[in-house]
């Protein structure tokens, strides 16, 4: 059993719900004191110190699992300011994640990334929510091929862990309601148009009813909702 660092959508329902077992037994785990925390592997025991990122990461796979209507009943308190984040192993790190569910034969919605434009496609949401500057700078970087792709995996997940910009949430939700704007169910939405908070359920909907492919290979599809923002 294990926490990922790649986004959930890239896991398989099997290891889905393994991995959200997982997070309820650390969890658990830290309530009791860390009773019975020397026998935890080390993957594991990295997130034991650092709670509120083991509650967003649990906020971020309820997501997922909701968009593959997983019915979800066990609550864990979600932290709404900024947390720090256990440090990715060096032998287990995101790049060698995804040659691991490659290995395993097991995907998820969304698909496992086989090239530096197709990772980078898949995150460029997420990104954009975050760091404006930096979603350009990567994108040169990726048209170029100036970054390799494990460097940029590894730099994905970590940046995929910061705040959202509050403004920059807003404006990703909007843009990521464009491809919506076909279904004849988006008007069912419209009122919520000026509301991010609540489009971002409709997006979700019907990107799970539609499949378009630029948002059900989103990796933002899940945790958008589940990111802490700030101003």
């Amino acid at each position: 059993m294990k926490i990922w660092d790649v986004n959930p959508g890239y896991l398989s329902r099997q290891l889905l719900l393994a991995e959200h077992t997982e997070l309820h037994s650390i969890h658990q785990l830290i309530e009791t004191q860390l009773d019975g925390v020397n026998q935890m592997k080390p993957s594991l025991l990295r997130w034991i110190y650092h709670p509120a990122a083991l509650a967003l990461r649990h906020a971020a796979v309820v997501e997922e699992m909701r968009l593959r209507g997983i019915e979800h009943k066990t609550a864990m308190p979600v932290p709404t300011t900024a947390s720090e984040w256990p440090s990715q192993e060096g032998d287990w790190n995101a790049a060698t994640q995804y040659a691991e569910l490659a290995d395993k034969g097991q995907e998820g919605r969304i698909p496992l990334p086989v090239s530096l434009e197709i990772l980078w496609e898949q995150h460029a949401y997420s990104v954009m929510a975050r760091d404006a500057k930096l979603f350009k700078r990567l994108q040169i970087q990726v048209a170029s091929k100036e970054i390799e792709f494990d460097s940029l995996a590894n730099l994905l997940v970590d940046t995929l862990r910061r705040p959202c910009h509050q403004h920059h949430w807003d404006m990703v939700v909007e843009g990521m309601w464009e491809p919506c704007k076909q279904a004849d169910e988006a008007m069912d939405y419209s009122s919520s148009y000026q509301r991010p908070n609540r489009l971002i359920r409709g997006i979700q909907y019907l990107a799970s009813e539609y499949k378009w492919p630029e948002l059900w290979h989103a990796t933002a599809l899940c945790e958008l909702s589940a990111a802490v923002r700030v101003n």
